[in-house]
């Protein structure tokens, strides 16, 4: 079967400290590297108007924090707990982007942006929920736990922002009549 062959592959990259030493190092050594070639803090070998970074210093250095910081197991540790839970808010993000955008035509603004964004909000929560969660349950499973109590705080805060909104008129200043201390 091919789900045991690819598991085992994973299961075996594993092994081979992949995930341990070759991942990390990359992670860092990417990072570092993009840093310094941006921020040009080891000097500029082009000119004012066309600056070039000293990518062999940069390469060079961050090789050398990279190799350093694998070497600390606490350290590996914490950014392979990390990570996961980083992919997924960022997952999460561009999704809720995506839904929120696919009901304004004028891009991340008006109305249409902010019902798209609430639809976006109830389909994660939907997809956050357990579907093991008591049969036929309306209770979102361990979501629910997390929000529980805080669901009529947020549910008020919700309103809040929704009154203001109204009141506000989405933000557009209107010079109309009267005047707020300070305009």
């Amino acid at each position: 079967m091919v789900y045991s062959d690819f598991r085992y592959f994973v299961e075996e990259l594993k092994s081979m400290g992949v995930y341990d030493v070759l991942l990390p190092f990359l992670l860092i050594f990417t990072i570092i590297f993009a840093i310094l070639e941006k921020t040009l803090i080891f000097g500029n070998s082009g000119t004012k108007e066309n600056p070039s970074p000293k990518t062999n210093i940069n390469v060079i250095f961050a090789l050398l924090v990279s190799a350093v910081t694998i070497v600390n197991k606490e350290v590996i540790e914490v950014i392979n707990q990390y990570l996961p839970g980083v992919t997924l808010i960022i997952v999460i993000g561009i999704m809720f982007m995506l839904v929120a955008a696919m009901f304004s035509k004028d891009g991340f603004k008006g109305l249409p942006f902010w019902g798209g964004g609430i639809i976006a909000l109830v389909a994660v929560i939907w997809s956050l929920s357990d579907p093991t969660y008591g049969a036929g349950s309306t209770k979102f499973g361990y979501l629910y736990y997390a929000i529980e109590p805080y669901f009529g705080l947020l549910v008020a805060g919700v309103l809040v922002v929704i009154v203001i909104f109204a009141i506000v008129g989405g933000g557009k200043s209107k010079k109309k009549g009267f005047r707020l201390v300070g305009d």
